[in-house]
């Protein structure tokens, strides 16, 4: 059963592979560079006033696209 957890993983997922689609400064190989596209995410977010940034920091959001990447490419039973 999918949690809204894991939807939301997915679309982080989905979201980063369309980012590495068009622009190849988001992608490193055939993959996502989680790595970019968290600083560059992390920089927005900075740049907002009064954000609620708990729990968004750079090597979260890493560690969610590459949740949602896995998510994404499971095989389905």
């Amino acid at each position: 059963a999918a949690t809204e957890r894991n939807i939301l993983l997915k679309q982080i997922g989905a979201l980063s592979l369309a980012l590495a689609e068009q622009s190849k400064k988001y992608k490193r190989g055939e993959k996502p560079n989680a790595l970019q596209i968290a600083t560059v995410a992390g920089e927005i977010v900075d740049a907002l006033s009064g954000a609620n940034t708990a729990g968004i920091g750079p090597s979260s959001i890493r560690k969610s696209i590459k949740q949602g990447i896995e998510l994404l490419t499971a095989i389905q039973q």
